[in-house]
């Protein structure tokens, strides 16, 4: 097995799963307003913002918009029957850094998907063994699936710890705690929305890793019986 073909295979493989990864998080949390609507069912979050149900599901889909870039303002009456903004400064401010984290992320995506173009057509240029573009995927693969098994594991012992260290790590303030007694925000989605949200997201990737790994390992195995037979 030559070593370039090999790592411009293993680049390729880390790039694709970077796009599906950051492609399933847009599926699940930015693409269907429904989605929010039965998850506030679901978690009986319309009984707890202090809003009409119009209102939360309105706010909702413009955090969607905001976050893609689609409007540049969370400004919006909390709704018939309540004075005021539906949100607090405290939280357009917070959504200012999920903004840029969403941005980012689709900055990545668009990166990654230039890097795994570059990789396939380096790997035509150089003729490169389906063998070792399949090895490469494998090990990829196999250890996405890994890794994905401890976090798995560590969400069910501990999903708030989780949550808390993801907001101290891409966060350099404390504007994400937010009071609920205050906050519409928070009411609306709950610890319990972000559970289910990462478990959708994880499925989807998942299924997609796991194809990858059963594919390539497929491969593989034929390969090494056809040799064995030959």
């Amino acid at each position: 097995m030559r070593v370039l073909p090999f790592v411009l295979s293993f680049v390729c493989a880390v790039a694709m799963f970077v796009v599906i990864l950051i492609s399933s998080v847009q599926w699940v949390a930015f693409s269907d307003v429904e989605y929010y609507q039965r998850e506030f069912e679901k978690h009986n979050s319309y009984s707890f913002v202090y809003a009409p149900k119009e209102s939360v599901d309105r706010a909702a889909w413009l955090l969607v918009e905001y976050m893609l870039d689609e409007t540049d303002s969370l400004d919006m009456p909390a709704g018939e029957g309540y004075e005021g903004e539906y949100f607090t400064e405290r939280e357009k401010s917070h959504m200012v850094d999920v903004k840029e984290l969403v941005q980012g992320g689709i900055v990545i995506r668009r990166a990654a998907a230039a890097v795994f173009a570059l990789c396939v057509a380096g790997l035509l240029i150089l003729k490169s063994d389906f063998k070792t573009v399949c090895s490469a995927f494998a090990v990829v693969s196999g250890f996405i699936i890994a890794v994905s098994a401890f976090f798995a594991i560590a969400m069910v012992i501990d999903f708030n710890g989780l949550f808390i260290l993801f907001h101290e790590t891409f966060f350099n303030n404390d504007l994400w705690l937010l009071d609920p007694a205050e906050s519409r925000l928070i009411n609306m989605v709950p610890l319990e929305f972000f559970i289910d949200t990462v478990v959708n997201i994880l499925v989807r990737f998942e299924t997609c890793v796991a194809a990858v790994l059963i594919l390539s390992t497929a491969y593989l195995i034929i390969r090494l019986r056809k040799r064995l037979k030959g």
